[in-house]
């Protein structure tokens, strides 16, 4: 067992009996969606404004029908393993601002972000964590594998796929632990987001990202972020230097969503439905920000139907 999994929870599974039990599925059945897995997934192109401004386009697997369900239950069977503490993409009571918690108030600190993550993820590393980190025979560890995967890694969209990707990440995170502890460094996990702080930030870049590409990942250069103390410091999406905020360029542009807002447009709800998420994502990470906000929002509203 992989030493940097803490306790796994509802593993092993030892037969395939224990499967259907767990999953309430029959053999039969599962050995049909997995053998008919092509058939399940509708693949989309989402198109997202992110809150800088930005479109992005993002291809979505889309799991459909019973695979779905049944990825869904696969979810709840790991969510029941307890991952290294500085591990927090996808783990229940965990989020952007956990990851960022040890990182607070650094002299120096370093982001760096997997490339593709989840498609550089191949079926063979989610078979081995089922088999070898999780302990499940054979038998259990392939269905398992063929029913979490499509076109040989893990699929985006999935419900499972964010917490097999740290099953398959444990090594690396070991080793990158490694790095950190030697160095006296802090180091943290969000999925694909990997978080350094300390002094001797900068001698860890190149080991950890050597360590990346032993394990079969690669980095996109200008996805390695250094941020000395002297300049604004962040991590997925929160500002570090003093006390948790919303980073300013992410800030602004909410505001921007919001001056723009025109209640009386004809997809104001989803318009005001969106700029509700951002404020709720704000008022997480920073109180007085997102309230701030909300005022702000109030105030557009007001205005609007004064006019």
């Amino acid at each position: 067992m992989n030493k940097g999994l803490l306790k796994t929870g509802i593993f092993p599974i030892r037969s395939i009996s224990r499967l259907e039990h767990l999953l309430g599925t029959g053999r039969e059945e599962l050995r049909h969606i997995a053998e008919a897995v092509d058939s399940y997934y509708a693949p989309f192109d989402q198109i997202r404004t992110t809150s800088d401004g930005r479109r992005k386009t993002r291809r979505i697997d889309n799991p459909t029908g019973e695979l779905k369900k049944i990825q869904a239950k696969i979810n709840g069977l790991l969510s029941t393993s307890v991952f290294p503490t500085d591990m927090h993409g996808g783990i229940p009571g965990k989020s952007t601002k956990s990851n960022a918690l040890p990182h607070l108030r650094q002299p120096l600190v370093a982001k760096i972000d997997l490339k593709n993550c989840f498609p550089n993820t191949s079926h063979r590393k989610v078979f081995k964590a089922f088999r070898e980190t999780l302990e499940c025979v054979n038998s259990v560890a392939s269905i398992l594998t063929r029913l979490t995967t499509w076109n040989g890694c893990l699929p985006q969209g999935a419900s499972s796929s964010t917490l097999l990707c740290n099953l398959c990440l444990l090594p690396l995170r070991d080793d990158i632990s490694r790095i950190s502890e030697e160095l006296a460094l802090r180091q943290t996990i969000f999925v694909d987001d990997i978080t350094i702080s300390g002094i001797h930030t900068r001698e860890a870049i190149e080991p950890i990202i050597k360590m990346i590409l032993i394990h079969g990942y690669s980095v996109r250069n200008r996805k390695v972020q250094v941020m000395p103390a002297s300049c604004r410091q962040e991590t997925t999406g929160v500002g570090l230097n003093r006390k948790f905020s919303v980073r300013g360029n992410k800030y602004e542009n909410i505001r921007l969503r919001i001056l723009r807002y025109n209640p009386a447009s004809k997809n104001s709800q989803k318009g005001l439905d969106s700029i509700m998420g951002f404020i709720a994502h704000a008022t997480f990470i920073n109180r007085s920000q997102g309230a701030s906000l909300r005022r702000l929002l109030s105030r557009v509203v007001k205005k609007n139907v004064v006019a």
